[in-house]
C-alpha cells in the first residue's frame, strides 16, 4: 500500500507540473503578443512625430521662400521620400504616408538616408 501511495503521489505532481508547464507557455505567448503590439505602437508614434516634424520643414522652407533651406534628421532609422509635382511620400520603420505642399518638390537623391536637406530654389523644394 505504500508503494501504491507513493507512485500515486508522483503521478499527481507530475500532471501539475504539466498543468504549471502549460500555463508558462500560454503566459509566455501572451507577453511576446504584448510586446511585439507595443513595439508596433512605437514605432507608429516615432514615425507619426517624423512626418509631422518632417511636413514642418518642408512648409518652412516653401513658405519663407528662396534661398531657404531646412535640415530634416531621422531618429531612429534611415528614411526615404519620394516626390510628384507637389506630392510627396514619406517611408521609415515599414510605414508609409502622403502629404503634398505648397510648392513643387524635387528630389536631388532618393537613396534612404538619415539626413535630409530641404533648399527652395526658384519657389520648388530641392530634397537632398
Amino acid at each position: 500500500m505504500i508503494a501504491l501511495a507513493k507512485g500515486q503521489l508522483s503521478t499527481e505532481l507530475l500532471v501539475v507540473f504539466l498543468v504549471f508547464l502549460a500555463l508558462l507557455g500560454l503566459s509566455l505567448a501572451a507577453i511576446d503578443r504584448t510586446l511585439r503590439v507595443s513595439q508596433q505602437k512605437i514605432s507608429q508614434a516615432k514615425f507619426d512625430s517624423a512626418f509631422a516634424d518632417f511636413y514642418s520643414k518642408l512648409e518652412s522652407a516653401c513658405s519663407l521662400g528662396e534661398g531657404n533651406v531646412r535640415h530634416f534628421a531621422v531618429e531612429g532609422g534611415k528614411a526615404s521620400v519620394s516626390a510628384s509635382g507637389t506630392g510627396f511620400t514619406l517611408s521609415l520603420f515599414g510605414i508609409s504616408k502622403s502629404g503634398s505642399s505648397s510648392c513643387e518638390i524635387e528630389i536631388a537623391d532618393e537613396a534612404p538616408s538619415e539626413t535630409f536637406t530641404i533648399s527652395n530654389k526658384e519657389g520648388k523644394l530641392v530634397i537632398s
